[in-house]
């Protein structure tokens, strides 16, 4: 799925010779605690909006909804990660999000990846009857949650672009120590096409969901500043803060 490719590092159809292994929260593993940013679904959008900034990426030409978790890169300038609040699809992994476009024929895929920082026992993924663990099978309902929400979530997303309601959302912050951030790759609903006829029509097509949506999403523009906060305190702290690249 395009924009999800960042979520999974080594996807893998779900086999009995492996499923003695154990599953862990999504910050257990390494690649997914340097997430700056990761797609979501419009239905989480009023809960993840309280925390960052909801936008899109245009990947391979269609618009993907994220959430931007943070402006640095190595899991630096997040949210502290016991109170950090993560998409439905991180809370689901290592079991990965289907394809909303065929959720029923798809067969169970689990992200095999070494977990460098569990915080706890884990879960394991078969019992000895072969059968999934709970706590894999109340991932594996989340994931497929996440799936069927996307296709709502894609239909207003494509709507939204072909009708001409994103705009360009650049970003550029001195964060200081020589250390600078600069995005160019993100979109947001232009606040000068709220009032349009057209996008009346849009939320007419799609229900109150989207309406209701759209003025979140704008909203939740306003917590860059928590994130800027959060980047120039990661900077100030690291003694390499002068080597991090810029974005």
């Amino acid at each position: 799925m395009q924009g999800w490719t960042e979520l999974y590092e080594n996807p893998t159809v779900l086999g009995a010779e492996w499923g003695y292994e154990r599953i862990y929260s999504a910050l257990s593993y390494a690649h997914i605690r340097a997430l700056r940013q990761a797609p979501i679904m419009v239905g989480e959008a009023r809960t993840l909006a309280a925390a960052y900034p909801l936008c899109w990426r245009i990947v391979d030409g269609l618009p993907v909804l994220q959430a931007l978790m943070s402006l640095l890169g190595d899991g630096k300038g997040h949210y502290p990660a016991p109170n950090r609040p993560l998409p439905l699809a991180l809370h689901a992994y290592p079991i990965a999000v289907p394809d909303p476009e065929s959720v029923a024929n798809q067969r169970l895929i689990i992200d095999r990846v070494f977990p460098d920082a569990p915080s706890d026992i884990g879960a394991p993924i078969l019992l000895e009857n072969a059968k999934m663990s709970k706590g894999a099978i109340a991932r594996a309902r989340l994931a497929v949650s996440v799936a069927r929400g996307l296709q709502f979530t894609n239909a207003l997303s494509r709507d939204l672009l072909d009708g001409g309601f994103l705009e360009p959302w650049p970003l550029k912050f001195d964060l200081g120590a020589g250390v600078s951030v600069l995005r160019d790759d993100l979109m947001v609903v232009a606040a000068a096409r709220l009032g349009r006829p057209e996008l009346f029509g849009l939320v007419e097509t799609h229900g109150v969901d989207a309406g209701l949506f759209l003025a979140t999403q704008r909203l939740s523009l306003f917590r860059i500043s928590a994130l800027l906060g959060l980047a120039k305190a990661a900077v100030t702290q690291a003694p390499d803060a002068a080597t991090e690249p810029a974005l």
